[in-house]
């Protein structure tokens, strides 16, 4: 009893020491090659919490982001549209509720924040100014061109997979670094049995051309 007893216990340990002999090995040669690449295709949301909750940032995959419209979720995306603009990704901003005058102001008013953090970013205020000082519209035109000429934002009723497919391979063509805001009205809370299953295919539908053509996408 006593000799089995002992054969088992080497061999347990023996496989042990294979173990943490194959992590040491992958340590050795392959661990921090991996994890470089791994960090280098993930990008900051401009939010540091964030990006720790994240582990580093966002990866090309669909991101799902459920909230009110016009509170925390509009503010949240016109912001993550602003700061991967300025970094040089096109932004594809597709919206069946939204509009380009809505986006702007919200953009319009965290850049002026930016700029001005002693003031109210209130608006009215930022319009007056600017439209009554042609001095003032030129320095704020030549701050914001370079980050809104990479934001398009398309506009319809329904957003369709096979569209979102379409503009971002063609805009791939002009810019490698190609970025996805996909802002929908709510679903309703009621929904039959088909809805949900239609709209578990099209968000399945959404990450897999993330994934195809490694892009960032939140919807």
């Amino acid at each position: 009893m006593d000799q089995a007893i002992n054969i088992q216990t080497v061999d347990h340990n023996s496989n042990k020491e294979k173990a943490s002999s194959s992590l040491w090995h992958y340590f050795e040669k392959d661990f921090i090659d991996e994890t470089i690449t791994q960090y280098e295709q993930k990008v900051s949301t401009g939010l540091s919490n964030l990006d720790v909750a994240l582990g580093g940032g966002i990866s090309p995959q669909l991101y799902c982001l459920i909230g009110r419209m016009s509170d925390e979720r509009n503010p949240f995306l016109s912001f993550m549209a602003e700061h991967l603009a300025s970094n040089g990704y096109t932004v594809l901003y597709f919206t069946n509720h939204d509009t380009e005058n809505t986006l702007l102001q919200q953009i319009l008013a965290r850049h002026d924040y930016k700029r001005y953090r002693d003031q109210s970013p209130y608006l009215p205020d930022i319009i007056n100014k600017i439209s009554s000082s042609h001095r003032t519209l030129q320095d704020y035109q030549a701050s914001l061109y370079p980050i809104l000429t990479n934001i398009q934002v398309e506009t319809s009723t329904y957003i369709d997979a096979e569209v979102v497919e379409e503009k971002i391979s063609s805009y791939k063509k002009m810019n490698s670094k190609v970025a996805i805001l996909i802002d929908e009205q709510e679903l309703p809370i009621q929904q039959s049995k088909i809805e949900r299953i239609r709209e578990r295919i099209y968000l399945k539908n959404i990450n897999k051309i993330a994934i195809q053509y490694e892009v960032f996408l939140t919807s």
